[in-house]
């Protein structure tokens, strides 16, 4: 009988070479550096401050994170250095298929190169892959688990594959609410959903930039847009950008299990900090507690 293929076990893989590039911060608006290493079977993905020497590397993990904010801030136990933004680049590790991977980092934030992960696929490509010797975890969802806040809800549901259903209210007259579902496949992710830029709402990022971040932000970064239309001047690349770019975010936040998922996500106008805190839910309840479980192999 035929082995059906949302089963079958993959092997872990890492880079076959270290890469590195070179972008400018969201946030701080500082150029940093960034490399990617290759790393041993079963370490995961970590992160270390190449700009706070005799710092240990941590994991991209859920207990990791620090901020309850949009964006995904890691830190060291123990109030160690601190890496923000690293959303795009975990999104593009899981298109290809890296488990296992040191992500050395001169600053505080992952350059935000374009605002999407295609320039980290790109670079994860020219390095070039490598499997490795044991399996990928395996993660499934047995029972229906849904978290929600204000008007966004996340719902996370038995399936035999990774499917992903986002739906959200641009507040834009021309886009209006997008909705697209997607059946995670590497190849398709990194053509259709890879590319797809982080949006934000023009009134948004003026609070934001009111606070004193986002010195980076700018429409070679972003969507930008406003009540009645998208601003940048060379227009979208797909029709429904911003909801792909949803979709990514939700990629890159799975990748914090630490293992493949099996199952169905569905998230309705959520907030990514709405996102993680489904996934501490289904983390947790694989002691068993709740109504959600989740079985491990691997």
């Amino acid at each position: 009988m035929q082995q059906d293929p949302a089963k079958a076990e993959l092997a872990q893989r890492t880079l076959r070479h270290p890469i590195g590039c070179v972008g400018v911060a969201l946030h701080s608006g500082a150029r940093v550096a960034l490399t990617l290493h290759p790393a041993p079977d079963g370490s995961g993905i970590r992160f270390r401050r190449a700009d706070r020497p005799g710092t240990p590397a941590f994991r991209a993990s859920l207990d990791r994170v620090v901020e309850d904010s949009d964006e995904t801030v890691l830190a060291a136990p123990g109030g160690g250095p601190r890496v923000a933004g690293v959303d795009h680049l975990l999104a593009a590790l899981a298109a290809c298929g890296v488990t296992n991977a040191l992500v050395e980092v001169g600053g505080p934030e992952i350059p935000a190169m374009d605002g999407s992960a295609r320039p980290f696929v790109l670079l994860i490509e020219c390095a070039g892959l490598l499997d490795q010797g044991s399996a990928q975890r395996d993660l499934a969802v047995e029972r229906r688990l849904a978290v929600q806040e204000r008007d966004g809800w996340v719902a996370l549901e038995p399936a035999d594959e990774l499917l992903i259903e986002c739906r959200i209210d641009t507040r834009c007259r021309r886009l209006g609410v997008l909705e697209r579902s997607h059946r995670f496949d590497p190849a398709r992710f990194r053509t259709e959903i890879a590319p797809a830029r982080s949006f934000r709402h023009i009134r948004d990022l003026e609070a934001v930039r009111a606070t004193g971040r986002a010195g980076g932000a700018s429409l070679k970064n972003m969507v930008l847009l406003d009540d009645r239309e998208p601003l940048n001047p060379e227009g979208l690349r797909f029709a429904d950008e911003p909801v792909r770019h949803a979709l990514l975010d939700c990629v890159g936040a799975l990748q914090l299990l630490g293992a493949r998922l099996r199952g169905r996500l569905v998230a309705r106008d959520a907030s990514p900090r709405l996102l993680r805190r489904a996934l501490l839910e289904l983390a947790r309840s694989a002691t068993g507690a709740g109504e959600a479980r989740v079985s491990a192999a691997g």
